[in-house]
């Protein structure tokens, strides 16, 4: 009798860690079951989108951006992940306003700072891209990315 009881105990853990193993198969499935789980809680469904986003499915990602800032417009980062869905997209316009949100509540954020410049730069606006690899790297002074990137401004306009 003991051990049909510790058997059927086994067994019954054993079915339960397969069926919670298959939420953890991807990304997309797990931020999906947290949502369910947790529809008021912002940062769900600003990874949801994030899952999305990684898996280039900018249009879904940008929904959940979206939710999550209805929930709490005061977090930044589905602001940030709107302007890299756009600039995904090729829509540089929209991912400047959100970059520029982005520094409107958080002016510290060095790598919106970075990405700017990046379309600044894409645009050939070199003066601003100069100016925001400036602030990015005042931000965040081993930031290789733009030290390198403001090292080939410097080569470009002729100062080094």
């Amino acid at each position: 009798m003991k051990i049909s009881l510790i058997l059927l105990i086994i067994i019954n853990f054993m079915i339960l860690s397969i069926e919670r193993n298959k939420i953890w198969q991807n990304d997309i499935v797990l931020w999906n079951d947290v949502v369910k789980k947790s529809p008021s809680n912002h940062r769900a469904y600003n990874n949801l989108g994030i899952a999305y986003k990684s898996a280039k499915l900018y249009d879904k990602a940008i929904e959940y951006f979206l939710i999550s800032i209805k929930i709490k417009p005061d977090y930044i980062e589905p602001y940030y992940n709107f302007a890299i869905a756009y600039d995904a997209k090729g829509m540089l316009n929209k991912a400047i306003d959100y970059y520029k949100l982005t520094l409107s509540y958080k002016s510290d954020h060095a790598e919106s700072h970075y990405n700017l410049a990046l379309i600044y730069n894409s645009k050939g606006d070199i003066d601003n891209a100069f100016r925001h690899l400036q602030e990015a790297i005042k931000i965040k002074p081993n930031f290789v990315e733009a030290l390198v990137n403001i090292g080939s401004i410097y080569f470009v306009k002729g100062l080094h």
